[in-house]
């Protein structure tokens, strides 16, 4: 083949290629293909601020008038809700409620929002703490305190709150204010119209959410469900 013709081939040849290349152009400067990388250090949009929990922004735990748990929107955040006590009877799981806050934009907890709700009771937690673990359950224990000779008085105390605790499926939860910590004497009721009380033991002194099982009721009676009493100091 003569070298002028040879030539002639090659050069074709290679227009054909550069034809084709710029048909079918990559990403424009700065975007990545699907499974590529641009070589940045940076991180993705959906990470680059996560939601904070942060000690000007502490949990709030409280007991709804009727569930179940739900998360309350506010200003430039969510307070996530979550249950207190995951695994207990399900009008507890329903109506205890942990709340944190989050936001991507590191806005101030907007409390607020959370004391303009019809909750039952409301408080801060005590554990301050810069994760977004949930707070740590504790068990306690129930002993009995002397009756009223007739067991059909309530006992009275310096210190109380009858929104505090609940009993249901012979179990007492208990979320107690977060400047009320002492209150440890439990009220409860049989429907035998008897009243009886329990000291609190084997918590420290900063416990502030816990529950306890009920002894049996004596006389064969049945607990009463729902709100009880807790005292700093029964007589």
């Amino acid at each position: 083949m003569p070298a002028r013709v040879f030539r002639f081939l090659l050069l074709a040849s290679m227009l054909s290629v550069a034809a084709c290349n710029e048909s079918e152009p990559g990403p424009p400067r700065g975007e990545v293909e699907p499974g590529g990388s641009s070589g940045s250090s940076g991180s993705s949009g959906s990470n680059e601020n996560p939601p904070k929990c942060a000690p000007d922004a502490p949990r709030h735990h409280a007991f709804l008038k009727s569930g179940p748990c739900a998360d309350i929107a506010g200003r430039d955040g969510t307070w996530v809700a979550s249950s207190l006590f995951p695994d207990a009877p399900k009008d507890i799981v329903e109506t205890a409620c942990t709340y944190r806050w989050t936001t991507s934009s590191g806005a101030l907890a907007d409390t607020s929002v959370l004391e303009s709700a019809d909750f039952d009771h409301l408080t801060k937690s005590v554990a301050e703490t810069t994760s977004c673990d949930e707070p740590v359950l504790k068990t306690g224990s129930l002993s009995p305190l002397p009756q009223n000779p007739d067991g059909t008085s309530a006992p009275t105390g310096v210190t109380g709150c009858d929104v505090c605790g609940r009993v249901s499926g012979g179990h007492v939860f208990v979320i107690l204010p977060a400047d009320k910590l002492n209150l440890r004497t439990v009220v409860v009721t049989t429907n035998a119209g008897k009243f009886l009380s329990f000291e609190m033991t084997s918590l420290d002194a900063k416990t502030q959410i816990f529950s306890a099982e009920l002894p049996p009721a004596p006389d064969g009676a049945k607990y009463n469900e729902g709100r009880i009493s807790l005292l700093e100091k029964a007589f």
